[in-house]
């Protein structure tokens, strides 16, 4: 449950390699790119560099996955400090 990700449509718990395989049918990925998670409920679309230095990725694109202001309640009770708004 602590890695599991707030399904949009249904409010609920979701596996989190259940929303990557999700998010990889919604978008169109080239073959060097991938789904990441970025944090705060965000997913990136990553593509590799092909130079070799500080940055061997871009985020070629940022999914904003969950609504980072609005905890949902199965979320809430593992956590019961959470002083955010229910769902």
């Amino acid at each position: 449950m602590f890695n599991a990700i707030c399904h949009q449509d249904s409010g609920k718990a979701a596996h989190f390699d259940c929303i990557i395989k999700l998010i990889q049918r919604q978008e169109e990925l080239a073959p060097h790119e991938k789904i990441c998670y970025l944090g705060n409920g965000s997913f990136g679309i990553i593509r590799k560099q092909k130079t070799i230095g500080l940055f061997p990725f871009i985020i070629r694109k940022r999914i904003q996955y969950e609504d980072p202001h609005i905890i949902p309640l199965w979320r809430k009770s593992l956590n019961p400090s959470l002083k955010v708004k229910n769902i």
